[in-house]
């Protein structure tokens, strides 16, 4: 799983489709025979200081690669607009079933 890189998320968000459960927002765009790639978007309104939106990224960036390890040909924008990282995952996982890439 490789981190995207911003002209990539620019593209996604031009590009992409979207998808949208409770706290979580996803961009992403299936592309065919190439890796997983990967963005976890934390908006300083959600979480004002920077060290827990760090935190905030690794955990869920840990969550997928543990989870879902055969996310392959997608590129996918996580973007997070809840301080609970229960509530976060949850969301998570129901958003990649609606995308199709779980």
């Amino acid at each position: 799983m490789q981190t995207l890189r911003s002209v990539e998320v620019e593209r996604l968000f031009k590009q992409g489709q979207s998808t949208s459960i409770g706290v979580v927002t996803l961009r992403f765009q299936k592309i065919s025979g190439e890796q997983c790639g990967i963005s976890i978007l934390v908006p300083s309104k959600t979480i004002p200081t920077a060290v827990y939106r760090n935190k905030m990224r690794r955990q869920i960036r840990e969550f997928v690669r543990k989870e879902y390890t055969k996310i392959q040909g997608a590129r996918v924008a996580i973007i997070v607009r809840s301080k609970d990282i229960k509530q976060v995952k949850a969301d998570l996982v129901q958003a990649l079933r609606k995308a199709g890439l779980s």
